[in-house]
C-alpha cells in the first residue's frame, strides 16, 4: 500500500509524532518534507508546522503580518506566537499597533512570548490609544523587552496590559523603559486616556521590579478582584519589596501564592528578617494556597557550599515567612524541592530539615487540610511519606493530609 492511501487517522497519530511542544528545527523539517508527499498529507502537516511559529528580530515583522492577513487558514492553525531578539540585533522594533493587527489576524493564539525585542511607543499621528480590547490568551510572556525608543512627540508609552482582556498567565520579568523617554506627549498616555475596563490576569508571575507592570500600575492597574494567583521569584530585597507592594495592592483577593526565595538566599546571604520582612506577607488576606521551593535548579551552582548548609539556610527564611502569614485561610501547604539530588540527601531535607517547619505549620494554620512535598523520582514516594511520618511529632501527622508527588525536573 502506498503512503498516499494509508487511513487518515494513521497518518495524522505518524505526523503528529513528529510534533512536540517546542518544535524543534528537526521536526520542523519533517514536518514540512511531510507537508510535500500529497494533498491528504499536506492537509495535516500543515497545521503542526504553522501551531507554534518563532520570529526572530532581525526579519521583517510586518512581512509576517501580511502573510497570515493572505492566509487565513494557516492563520487560524497558529496555537503560539513567539517575537525573539536575533543575535543580529533588534533590526527590526516591534511596533504595538502592528502587535494588535498580529494578534487579530491569529483568531486560534493562545500564546505568545515576547523576549529580548525592542518595543516603539504608540503612533499618535495615525492611531488613537487602544480601546477596550477583546485579544484573550491563555499565557504572555515578556522578558527583558526595552519600551521605546520613541522616535518623536507623536509617539506615547503604551500601557502593554490594556492590549488585552484577558490574560490567563502573566509573565513579566527584566523588562525596562528607554533612558530618552520623557516627552509631553509621552507623559499625557500616563494620565489614563483608556477608558472602559480594567484588564484581566488569572496569575501574574514576577521577579522584581518591572516597567510594564509599574506603568500599568499608573494607568489603574489590573482588575484586583480577578487576580488570584501570584508568583513570586525573589533574587534580592529590591525584588522582595517590589513583591510586598504587589501583595498590598492586589492581597485581599489572591488565593495562591508561589514563592521562590532560593537565589536570594544563595546570593545575598540575608544575616537577618528584614528582607523578609519586606514581602509583608500579612497583607495576603484570603490566601488558601501556597507553594514554596525550597530547592530549584539555581543551587545546582553553589557547588561550594554544603547541601545541608544550604538547606538550613532556605527553611530559616521560609520559617520567617510562614510565621507572618495570616492564620486562617491556608488550606494548602506545598514544598517544591526539585534541584537532583540523591535519596539520602533528600530524606535528610524531609526528615531533619523541614520536619520542623512542617510541624510549627500544621500548628500555626488552623485551616490546614493538606501539606504536600514535590519531590524528584530519586526518593520513593512511599518510602518519603513514610520517614516523615515518623519523624514528625505524635498526633500532629493526623491532623493534615501528607503527601508526596512526582516533580517535573529534567533528568540528570
Amino acid at each position: 500500500m502506498g503512503v498516499q492511501k494509508l487511513p487518515v487517522e494513521i497518518i495524522i497519530l505518524v505526523l503528529e509524532n513528529f510534533s512536540s511542544t517546542h518544535h524543534s528545527s528537526v521536526e520542523r523539517a519533517e514536518l514540512a518534507s511531510c507537508s510535500l508527499v500529497c494533498y491528504t498529507w499536506k492537509a495535516i502537516a500543515q497545521p503542526l508546522l504553522y501551531r507554534l511559529v518563532n520570529i526572530q528580530t532581525h526579519k521583517r515583522i510586518d512581512l509576517f503580518h501580511d502573510f497570515i492577513v493572505a492566509n487565513k487558514r494557516l492563520a487560524a492553525t497558529i496555537r503560539g506566537f513567539s517575537l525573539v531578539a536575533s543575535i543580529w540585533g533588534n533590526t527590526c522594533p516591534l511596533s504595538p499597533s502592528l502587535f494588535v493587527d498580529i494578534l487579530e489576524a491569529l483568531p486560534s493564539v493562545r500564546h505568545v512570548e515576547l523576549v529580548g525585542i525592542t518595543m516603539l511607543g504608540w503612533p499618535d499621528h495615525n492611531r488613537p490609544l487602544p480601546r477596550p480590547s477583546s485579544l484573550k490568551l491563555k499565557k504572555l510572556v515578556v522578558r527583558d523587552v526595552r519600551n521605546g525608543p520613541y522616535p518623536n512627540k507623536n509617539h506615547s508609552r503604551v500601557d502593554l496590559l490594556r492590549l488585552f482582556a484577558e490574560v490567563g498567565e502573566l509573565v513579566l520579568t527584566g523588562n525596562v523603559d528607554d533612558e530618552g523617554a520623557g516627552t509631553p506627549a509621552i507623559e499625557t498616555a500616563a494620565t489614563g486616556e483608556y477608558g472602559g475596563p480594567l484588564p484581566v490576569v488569572r496569575t501574574l508571575g514576577i521577579s522584581g521590579p518591572d516597567y510594564f507592570l509599574d506603568y500599568n500600575g499608573t494607568c489603574g492597574g489590573v482588575d484586583g478582584e480577578r487576580l488570584r494567583a501570584i508568583d513570586v521569584d525573589v533574587d534580592s530585597e529590591v525584588t522582595a519589596r517590589h513583591a510586598g507592594k504587589m501583595f498590598r495592592k492586589y492581597g485581599p483577593n489572591l488565593r495562591e501564592l508561589s514563592l521562590n526565595l532560593c537565589k536570594a538566599v544563595l546570593y545575598e546571604r540575608p544575616e537577618d528578617t528584614s528582607m523578609w520582612d519586606a514581602l509583608d506577607v500579612g497583607a495576603l488576606a484570603q490566601v488558601e494556597r501556597v507553594t514554596l521551593h525550597i530547592r530549584d535548579h539555581t543551587t545546582v551552582r553553589a557547588k561550594n557550599r554544603p547541601v545541608d548548609e544550604l538547606n538550613i539556610e532556605f527553611c530559616k527564611a521560609y520559617d520567617s515567612v510562614l510565621s507572618a502569614f495570616p492564620t486562617c485561610t491556608l488550606r494548602e501547604l506545598r514544598w517544591v524541592a526539585v534541584e537532583p539530588m540523591d535519596e539520602a540527601v533528600t530524606l535528610r531535607l524531609v526528615s531533619t530539615h523541614l520536619t520542623p517547619l512542617i510541624a510549627r505549620a500544621i500548628e500555626q494554620f488552623s485551616a490546614l487540610e493538606q501539606v504536600v512535598l514535590v519531590v524528584r523520582r530519586e526518593l520513593p514516594l512511599q518510602k518519603g511519606a513514610a520517614t516523615l511520618r515518623k519523624v514528625l511529632p505524635e498526633g500532629v501527622a493526623s491532623k493534615v493530609n501528607i503527601n508526596f508527588e512526582d516533580g517535573d525536573g529534567p533528568e540528570d
